[in-house]
């Protein structure tokens, strides 16, 4: 029913025109990364689709052929600000995204295009203000066009560490954290627009920061909600209020497990593949180096799965 597209790989960025293909095919083969056993994913139940990127760019041509299949979809655009650090190496200028991202907003409207600044980092150069800053001058522009932001600190995974070994990141301390939670906010506040945190154990809802799910059903059923197949899937109730008489919706969600701990989405599925972004990012949890993402490849002619 709910597609994750995808927290291992950036599918609209370098693989949309390879998974419209799919979508028109209506199944997908995905290997799992812990067992390497192929699995076959069918589309035909799909409603919706949480696409994950950093270029939303090359995929904005393909907006209304999905749509007119019938999926309704939500953008999660990771929005920084760390190329002049050489941590974003192969992303195109930021004042191009600033435009995708526009362009996106106009295509499926704002409350459907959520802004990440995801990973926090601070190091010997980044410092907590100098982050700050950057979160601001982008905020200033593109609050208009989105419809929440999601922040998220640097999680020092082995590899993420291996690959920033010559940048001198430093811990991120609870101190530094509510610096920084206090600093958003305060931004938040002139756009008016509400803040979450991804999978952060730390409590910052005394900044306005509440911890988030970034595949939400209550977004889904907000935006989504006229979908019968939804309505099934969440079963989703509408009673009146009975002293203000609104009308209150209510409906049931199941919290994906297979995230890890902290994480608040509903079940999903994600269908894409480790060390296949071409993009970059030194922070980035999902490639293991630079070299494998070099061998990386689309499998079979038809791009039956990504692989490597």
């Amino acid at each position: 029913m709910i597609i994750s597209a995808s927290r291992s790989t950036d599918i609209p960025g370098c693989y949309g025109d390879w998974f419209v293909n799919r979508l028109k095919r209506g199944y997908i083969a995905w290997k799992n990364p812990f067992n390497g056993i192929i699995q076959y994913i069918s589309f035909e139940k799909t409603r919706c689709i949480v696409f994950w990127t950093k270029n939303p760019a090359p995929f904005n041509k393909h907006i209304e052929s999905v749509e007119k299949m019938g999926i309704r979809v939500l953008f999660q655009v990771t929005l920084n600000d760390y190329k002049n650090e050489n941590l974003e190496l192969n992303l195109p200028s930021l004042q191009q995204r600033v435009d995708s991202l526009k362009k996106l907003s106009s295509l499926i409207g704002k409350e459907k295009v959520l802004w990440r600044f995801d990973p926090l980092i601070l190091t010997n150069k980044i410092t907590a203000d100098s982050l700050l800053g950057k979160i601001s001058s982008i905020g200033n522009v593109i609050h208009p066009f989105v419809g929440r932001l999601t922040i998220s600190f640097l999680s020092p995974y082995r590899k993420v560490l291996r690959n920033l070994k010559d940048f001198s990141v430093r811990e991120i301390s609870a101190q530094d954290k509510y610096a920084i939670a206090m600093g958003i906010s305060r931004c938040s506040q002139n756009w008016d627009l509400p803040v979450y945190s991804c999978a952060e154990p730390l409590d910052l809802s005394m900044y306005g920061i509440a911890h988030g799910s970034c595949i939400d059903p209550a977004l889904i059923v907000r935006c989504f909600g006229d979908d019968v197949a939804i309505q099934n899937y969440f079963r989703i109730s509408k009673t009146a209020d009975l002293i203000s008489g609104k009308e209150v919706v209510q409906f049931e969600s199941v919290k994906d497990c297979g995230q890890r701990k902290g994480c608040n989405c509903c079940v999903s599925k994600d269908i894409g593949a480790y060390n296949t972004c071409f993009h970059g990012c030194r922070y980035c949890y999902a490639n293991a180096s630079p070299i494998k993402v070099m061998h990386s490849k689309i499998q079979n002619s038809d791009g039956e799965f990504i692989t490597v």
